[in-house]
């Protein structure tokens, strides 16, 4: 268990520091959740996220050769997945990734042998890009909506922590509205071999444009796709105005 004289010879509490009271509270709430003296001391300059850390990570974390360990992969092999996937290399005893990345590294080798290395190191790219923009998403958001309005009378962050925590009970909903919307997609996008050899796949494709220098528009629906609109909303617009004929 960790004391309150190892929070203070760690250098995270002052006995005579401001909000002396308020920061122990803080530091006792994420003892509480499982912190570590070490998390505790990595993000004693966010300790109010830490919280949602706690909650979001598997275990203890890894070190990429214990995860290659783990997994059964070799080392150069766990750093390829993980680049692919977005992430930066970390250093040799840094201890940065859960050991459902160490699993994920084993699932990868599997699906090379039947998918093949090149589409499925693709396809790791593809899902790593589409999750960062959504964790990046999920982050804004909260930091935009949530945390403005418990900050107010809040010198250390304890609300912003709680909410953080609160936050983050919710994530498994989102992944399984993610899994919901997958197999949604994947009915709709179902569609059978175009009878080549191999190799690649053969799709009409549609583009569409707007004359933003007259004003001109596309044929839709609802009347026309004008020249007014910002570039990043055609993009999400366009699937609901423009007609598929």
């Amino acid at each position: 268990m960790i004391s309150d004289a190892d929070l203070e010879a760690e250098g995270l509490y002052f006995p005579d520091g401001p909000h002396t009271a308020e920061r122990l509270d803080l530091l006792h709430y994420l003892v509480r959740r499982e912190a570590t003296l070490d998390d505790l001391s990595d993000s004693r300059e966010e300790l109010p996220g830490l919280a949602g850390v706690l909650d979001l990570r598997h275990g203890d974390p890894l070190t990429v050769d214990e995860m290659a360990r783990s997994s059964g992969v070799d080392h150069d092999q766990v750093v390829r997945i993980l680049r692919a996937c977005g992430f930066i290399e970390p250093e040799r005893d840094e201890r940065a990734f859960s050991d459902v990345m160490a699993r994920l590294c084993t699932l990868v080798s599997a699906a090379v042998d039947l998918f093949g290395d090149e589409a499925v190191f693709q396809l790791l790219r593809v899902m790593g890009a589409s999750s960062i923009r959504l964790a990046d998403d999920l982050v804004s958001s909260f930091l935009a909506n949530v945390e403005p309005t418990v900050r107010d009378g809040d010198p250390v962050g304890l609300e912003v922590a709680k909410a953080n925590a609160a936050t983050i009970e919710l994530f498994p909903e989102v992944v399984a509205g993610l899994d919901t919307l997958l197999r949604q997609h994947l009915v709709q996008l179902r569609r059978t071999s175009t009878g080549h050899d191999g190799g690649y796949e053969t799709r009409d494709l549609y583009v569409g444009y707007i004359d933003q220098s007259s004003g001109a528009g596309l044929p839709s629906r609802g009347g026309s796709v004008t020249g007014k609109w910002k570039a990043g909303e055609f993009i999400v617009k366009m699937p609901d105005e423009v007609d598929a004929s």
